[in-house]
C-alpha cells in the first residue's frame, strides 16, 4: 500500500471522519461487520499497513481474529501460532508492541516464524482497544516489510484504536460482546472457506483466483446454492468440480 496523506485531507480531517463515521446515528440495527469494516477502511487510510486486523476478546480473555481486510492477514491471525505472540501481549499489558523481526532467526516469537513467511509479513504493530478501563481486544498492523513503524504511524494507530473503542461503547457492543464476536466470528469463516475454496478451484483446474472466484458463484447460482455452502463442500474434499469447466 502507498501511504499518501493529501493536503486536502489531512490526518487529524481523517481522524474526525473515522470517528464521525464510526459514531454516527445509523438505520437499523447495529451491524458490526459493516462496523470493524468501516475501522479497517480508516485505519488504511492513516497507517501505512499491507493488511489490518480486529481481534476482540470474550468474557474469558480470549482473542478471536473476528475481521482483516485481507485473507492472508485473516489466516495469519487464525495461525494457533499467533496466539501467544505481540496481540496477546499488547492485549494483555494494555500497550501497544511492535515487532519487527517475525521472520528473523532471532525473533522473540520463534513459533510465528513459519506463519509469518507464509503470510509475506515481517512486521506487525498491535495497540490494545481500551475503553473506562477495559480492554477489549487489540488493533493489528501487519507490513511486509521490516520497515519500523515511525512515531506518527504509532500515534495515529493509538488514536484509531481509541476511536474504535469509544465506538465499541457508543453502540453498546461491550454488553452485548459474546453475541458480536460470535456474529463476526461467522463473517470471519465464511472469508476463509471462500478464499480456500478459491485456491482448491485454482489449483485442480489450473484457473486464475479470479477466474475461479466466477467459477465458484456461477457454480452455486446453477445449484441454487450459497456461495458459503457451495465453498464448504469443496474445503471437504468431494471431488467437485468436474474437469468440464462449462458445467
Amino acid at each position: 500500500m502507498t501511504h499518501d496523506l493529501s493536503d486536502e485531507a489531512s490526518a487529524q480531517e481523517l481522524l474526525v471522519d473515522a470517528l464521525l463515521a464510526l459514531t454516527g446515528p445509523r438505520s437499523g440495527a447495529f451491524d458490526p461487520h459493516a462496523h470493524a469494516g468501516l475501522l479497517l477502511r480508516h485505519s488504511l487510510l492513516l497507517v501505512d499497513a499491507a493488511s489490518v486486523g480486529v481481534e476482540l476478546a470474550d468474557t474469558h480473555h480470549r482473542l478471536h481474529s473476528t475481521l482483516a481486510s485481507t485473507t492472508t492477514g485473516a489466516t495469519f491471525a487464525d495461525d494457533p501460532e499467533h496466539a501467544g505472540g505481540p496481540s496477546r501481549r499488547a492485549f494483555t499489558s494494555g500497550r501497544p508492541v511492535t515487532a519487527v523481526d517475525l521472520q528473523a532467526e532471532d525473533s522473540r516469537g520463534p513459533a510465528q516464524r513459519a506463519p509469518a513467511a507464509v503470510a509475506g509479513f515481517c512486521a506487525l504493530h498491535a495497540v490494545p482497544l481500551i475503553n473506562a478501563g477495559r480492554i477489549l481486544g487489540v488493533l493489528v498492523f501487519y507490513r511486509d516489510t521490516p520497515a519500523p513503524f515511525t512515531l506518527e504511524d504509532c500515534a495515529h494507530a493509538r488514536a484509531l484504536a481509541d476511536i474504535a473503542a469509544i465506538a465499541l461503547a457508543f453502540h453498546h457492543v461491550a454488553d452485548q460482546q459474546h453475541d458480536v464476536i460470535a456474529h463476526l466470528a461467522r463473517v470471519h469463516d465464511v472469508q476463509i472457506v471462500t478464499e480456500q475454496a478459491k485456491g482448491i478451484l485454482a489449483a485442480r483446474l489450473h484457473l486464475a483466483i479470479p477466474e475461479a472466484d466466477t467459477m465458484l458463484h456461477h457454480q452455486a447460482h446453477m445449484r441454487g446454492l450459497a456461495v458459503y455452502a457451495l465453498a464448504r463442500v469443496i474445503v471437504a474434499g468431494v471431488a467437485w468440480p468436474p474437469l468440464d469447466r462449462t458445467d
